[in-house]
């Protein structure tokens, strides 16, 4: 479901906060439902996918989307097949 138009694009306020500081470490960021503004182009981010933090740097292409549409958080099917069902054993005597 996308944001209604009449509202503006929602943003973090740790996104903006963390520009001021010189240097080019990455900055963490746990919100997953903000979007990657201007302000934001060859900045690198690690974002925070539940488990570790996945590093995502910020070019042209990806302005206008969340952050969390680029680290996956659920990893289905991984191991589900891998596990062997124990038989049931039917001894009667």
């Amino acid at each position: 479901m996308n944001r209604s138009s009449w509202k503006s694009p929602y943003v973090n306020s740790s996104f903006f906060r963390l520009f001021k500081r010189s240097g080019e470490k990455p900055i963490n960021v746990w919100e997953r439902g903000s979007l990657f503004l201007y302000p934001h182009l060859n900045k690198t981010f690690k974002i925070y996918n539940g488990r570790k933090f996945v590093s995502v740097q910020v070019k042209k292409s990806l302005l206008g989307y969340y952050s969390g549409d680029f680290c996956m958080s659920k990893f289905l099917g991984r191991k589900i097949h891998l596990r062997k069902k124990k038989k049931k054993s039917n001894t009667k005597k």
